[in-house]
């Protein structure tokens, strides 16, 4: 097997330590089995990457469809959508690429008609196997969202209007060496107040940043970024 790919493969492994003695491991609850514990998002609906406790699963949907559903809209894009979508009250977050296959796009659509609210956009320019759209799925939490593409730009905006409140470029902020075949693809994580993210520097393979301002909170050293996504879970007892 190839070295590069079987790091990767132990990189959620090796990182959970470097990333508790950080300062990610939480208080203990008594728990022997690992169990999914919800982020710290609050809002109903499809908040992030797999739903609000990031296990794909919700309260909200009826046991059957009916045999037969009905588009309710539907709305062309430019591009490949390659990330999940989030849902906030009548607000549903798309990631999209330009025409010019130059920029990243955020669509902020009605749920219930498909109108768009807002968009916000990234100059990303870069080639990448499987295109080139965010890999990341969209981080809703109350007013703010969190969107990062897939050559690590990170930007937080609000909800209600798109309006940017902060950014900053991953890969270059961490001296980040390595090259994603795919893209940065971890989707954000958010729990007790820090912005958790994978830019996968030496010295930064796990980051923490102030949700509000993008301060960096605390780094950890590590492997390269993953593909994969973070959770909160109970390992041990210890939630983390």
């Amino acid at each position: 097997m190839n070295t590069s790919l079987l790091g990767r493969r132990q990189f959620l492994a090796r990182t959970i330590a470097a990333s508790a003695a950080a300062g990610l491991r939480l208080p203990i609850r008594p728990s022997c089995a690992a169990q999914p514990v919800k982020p710290q998002v609050t809002e109903a609906g499809w908040p992030g990457w797999r739903g609000l406790a990031r296990d794909g699963q919700t309260a909200w949907l009826p046991e059957e469809f009916a045999s037969e559903l009905q588009f309710r809209w539907r709305r062309p894009m430019s591009s490949q959508g390659l990330a999940g979508v989030s849902v906030s009250g009548d607000r549903l977050i798309v990631v999209d690429r330009d025409l010019t296959d130059s920029q990243n796009i955020f669509r902020c659509l009605d749920a219930s008609t498909g109108a768009e609210k807002w968009t916000y956009t990234q100059q990303a320019r870069g080639r990448l196997d499987y295109g080139n759209s965010p890999r990341a799925t969209p981080l809703i939490d109350h007013d703010l969202v969190f969107l990062l593409g897939a050559f690590g730009h990170l930007a937080c905006v609000e909800l209600a209007t798109g309006h940017l409140v902060w950014s900053k470029n991953l890969r270059q902020e961490f001296s980040v060496r390595d090259t994603l075949i795919w893209g940065t693809c971890s989707s954000p994580l958010l729990v007790d107040g820090r912005l958790i993210v994978n830019p996968g520097a030496p010295q930064a393979s796990l980051a923490a940043l102030d949700p509000e301002s993008g301060d960096v909170l605390w780094t950890s050293r590590g492997e390269p970024a993953a593909y994969a996504s973070f959770i909160v879970a109970e390992l041990g007892g210890k939630r983390q």
